[in-house]
């Protein structure tokens, strides 16, 4: 990967931090070092996080070009070695300082305390990556203070939330928060100096004010942020993040956070996803000693979500390549490609069985999903998934072979899933004010992609079944299907007019 680009030394501030690369107090002595590429063309002026996945190992490196780097305390943007010297001491998270400007001042802090209180009653329930105790202290601390970026983004999400907005109907000029939002987006260019966990939330937090009012552009610009935020947690090595301790805690959090907005948002858009979910091995978040019932209870219901997610990864990477497969070779498959097929269709389907058996007992069980907005967002993801899996095999199923793999109803499935889709949606818009389904990781946008799986289905229920009974049935719950996707649509849209 190649970052940045060669400039003339003479555009330096040899007095502080240079333009193109870190200061060095032998600056005339060490340039010709400083301006070289490594073996696999990398500019050694780069910072090089060690975490990265795509780095190539240090042993594989020449060393001499790294001889003459200043310190890393001296820098901002440090070279190779004394990037491997400051994360050896470093292990859960890769994450520098945020320096002294960036920093929220008082008068901020007071501004925000209010909204920040109405974060964590609203939105920490369905993103709880943020840790409340920790962010507390920093804010009523008198030695440091939180990142003016991430209080700005979480003041913006939250402004939805207080007393003043829980009625607001669009009507409004500007949108509760808009001005948090311009804060924080001011500020993004001052925040990627360096990968931050801090940014990282930020960065969701931008995504998810995009979910209350849309703008043109609504999906590009989510996932255009999506993307440096995922980057953020690659260079960081977040998805290999484990142990005990704040840090890391947090760090588990705010990874899961946005591999969660990954998928969700790829699935959506057919775009390919920034994380391989077989190698996200970070651990599941856990509440702290700090953190109560409340708290605990949205890291547990947010650990079932994660589950699903990464089964969720798994189908899309897997459907993505057989489509693709698709596109040169037609409807014909090899007996290895179909032995190989049926091995992932048994191996997904399994793990979602077993998922809807454990999701399905205490309070998670499936008829709490018309009582907590939640749990019908899990329910509905699952059967979106069912239907993920299943479809493609209603029109051309899989061969036989002598590997004797159970044949599924793939259409029976399919049919059942988007039925349950169409209910539970249907159930919660009759229970609950339209704005809950914005509350949830991709908000009202997510509930709208799930009904429009289902919609398909019922769809093609209409135009193929030859029962007269089933073809009146799919076409009462087609219909019912359209009934909450328009009145979420026209309440998204809405919003989307004003700004």
């Amino acid at each position: 990967m190649l970052d940045g680009s060669l400039k003339n030394d003479n555009n330096a501030e040899v007095s502080g931090i240079s333009i193109s690369a870190p200061y060095t107090t032998d600056h005339l002595n060490s340039q010709i070092d400083r301006f070289t590429i490594n073996e696999i063309g990398q500019a050694v002026y780069v910072n090089d996080s060690i975490s990265r996945q795509d780095r190539i190992p240090p042993n594989k490196i020449n060393h001499y070009y790294y001889d003459t780097q200043p310190d890393i305390s001296s820098v901002s943007d440090s070279p190779l070695s004394s990037t491997v010297a400051f994360f050896s001491c470093h292990p859960v998270t890769a994450e520098e300082p945020i320096k002294e400007h960036l920093l929220a001042d008082k008068q901020i802090v007071t501004e925000a305390e209010p909204l920040v209180d109405v974060y964590f009653d609203y939105v920490h329930k369905y993103i709880p990556m943020i840790h409340k105790s920790s962010l507390i202290k920093q804010m009523h601390s008198t030695t440091t203070s939180p990142s003016r970026l991430l209080l700005y983004a979480m003041c913006a999400v939250a402004s939805r939330w207080s007393l003043s907005q829980l009625g607001y109907n669009g009507s409004n000029l500007i949108p509760p928060g808009y001005t948090y939002y311009q804060k924080a987006l001011g500020l993004l260019d001052d925040f990627f100096d360096v990968p931050r966990v801090s940014t990282i939330q930020a960065l969701i937090l931008l995504v998810k004010y995009q979910e209350y009012f849309q703008r043109i552009g609504y999906f590009h610009r989510s996932y255009a942020y999506l993307g440096i935020a995922a980057r953020m947690c690659i260079d960081l090595g977040l998805s290999e993040v484990d142990g005990e301790g704040i840090e890391a805690e947090i760090s588990k959090r705010t990874f899961w956070a946005t591999f969660t907005y990954d998928i969700f948002v790829s699935i959506e858009q057919g775009r390919d996803t920034y994380f391989e979910a077989s190698k996200c091995v970070a651990g599941y978040p856990v509440a702290t000693t700090e953190e109560n019932s409340v708290y605990e209870d949205a890291i547990t219901n947010h650990n079932i979500l994660i589950q699903l997610s990464k089964i969720l990864s798994v189908t899309y990477s897997i459907k993505r390549r057989f489509t693709i497969r698709k596109q040169t070779q037609g409807n014909q498959r090899t007996k290895e490609q179909t032995v190989e097929e049926q091995s992932w269709l048994f191996s997904i389907h399994t793990h979602l069985e077993n998922f809807f058996y454990e999701i399905s007992q205490d309070s998670f069980a499936e008829s709490q999903t018309t009582q907590d907005p939640y749990i019908g967002l899990i329910y509905m993801t699952y059967y979106f998934c069912i239907i993920l899996l299943h479809r493609s095999y209603i029109e051309n199923p899989l061969d036989e072979t002598e590997y004797n793999f159970a044949p599924y109803p793939h259409r029976r499935l399919c049919v059942n899933a988007a039925s349950n889709i169409t209910s539970i949606a249907e159930s919660l818009q009759k229970r609950f004010p339209v704005h809950v389904f914005a509350l949830p990781i991709r908000g009202v946008q997510h509930t709208i992609h799930c009904l429009a799986a289902a919609a398909t289905i019922h769809q093609h229920e209409m135009l193929h079944t030859e029962d007269a009974m089933a073809k009146k049935m799919a076409s009462r719950w087609y219909l019912s299907t359209k009934a909450p996707v328009v009145c979420l649509f026209s309440w998204h849209s809405q919003r989307a007019n004003k700004q």
